[in-house]
């Protein structure tokens, strides 16, 4: 089973893109056992309330928080033997998953990294 974990802070204007592309990657994938963990570090904006909107087991944390944190909290609700990381302002695109796994199902590697693709955004910052 793969466990999809994505962590986020205030990223409504990205979170959905995300989510989708994940549920998207699933069934482009046929990836018949798998989960998706969004957990989220305090957001004030939209973000829970859009990824509440999901499939998505949706984790809220409060307190001081950071990445490493999201991560490890993910990882102890994820029931999967692969753990997929993934940043909420990331997009997962279909035909990533045969450079990671095998034909057999098997991760390739101990650890692997996606591509950087950079965006023209318009507008204020």
């Amino acid at each position: 089973m793969i466990s999809f974990i994505i962590i986020g802070r205030n990223v409504e204007h990205t979170i959905e893109r995300c989510l989708n592309g994940v549920f998207n990657f699933i069934e482009v994938e046929k990836i018949d056992r798998s989960e998706v963990i969004y957990v989220d570090s305090d957001s004030y904006d939209r973000s829970l309330e859009l990824a509440s909107k999901t499939q998505a087991r949706v984790l809220h944390l409060k307190g001081k928080l950071n990445a490493a944190i999201g991560r490890n909290v993910g990882a102890e609700h994820a029931k999967g033997d692969i753990l997929f990381f993934i940043d909420g302002d990331m997009e997962l695109l279909p035909g990533f998953l045969s450079d990671i796994v095998d034909e057999s199902g098997k991760m390739k590697y101990p650890f692997c990294t996606g591509y950087c693709h950079t965006m023209l955004l318009h507008g204020p910052f």
